[in-house]
């Protein structure tokens, strides 16, 4: 551990009780402890007295929260009493699993199976040729621009190929 102070030079946000709970592991061993603030270079946690026993420093540190997971260097630490001691942790790199959700998506929207992530801009395409396709067959404006008898023919033609598609199915 170096006695570098730098994590105090930085802003550091506070961690809200509901997500404070995390646990660091060194090896094997795994304890528990209570974040206290967090800053884009690090953290400072609270650990009880009995576990600063099992501290090791010549193995991989690894900060796990509700929210994240980091490889940590310890930089500093302190013991105001004996009910808790502070440490400091210097962020190395994050190492936290992409959450990646599969979910079927359907045949026409580009494939079998995607990410959690939402993708509107293939439904906001959708819609917009949708809107445009209708605008060009209304009556009046298909009719003066020519249009509406050729998008009919075309939606007749789908029709019918995709009928004949459906009866050679099931006749087969």
């Amino acid at each position: 551990m170096t006695s570098d102070l730098s994590l105090t030079n930085c802003y550091r946000c506070p961690v809200a009780a509901e997500k404070a709970k995390a646990w660091l592991q060194m090896g094997h061993r795994r304890v528990n402890v209570t974040m206290l603030d967090t800053s884009i270079e690090g953290f400072t946690i609270v650990i009880r007295p009995k576990d600063v026993r099992l501290l090791r420093y010549d193995v991989t540190w690894t900060l796990t929260t509700c929210d994240e997971k980091c490889i940590v260097h310890p930089e500093w630490m302190y013991n105001a009493d004996a009910t808790s001691g502070q440490l400091g942790l210097r962020r190395v790199r994050d190492v936290t699993p992409s959450r990646m959700r599969r979910k079927h998506s359907a045949w026409f929207m580009g494939g079998a199976f995607r990410g959690g992530e939402s993708d509107l801009s293939g439904l906001a395409l959708g819609g917009m040729l949708m809107l445009i396709v209708a605008i060009l067959t209304l009556p009046g404006i298909g009719d003066d621009l020519g249009t509406a008898p050729r998008i009919q023919s075309l939606l007749q033609d789908g029709f019918r190929s995709v009928a004949s598609s459906i009866q050679s199915f099931l006749n087969s």
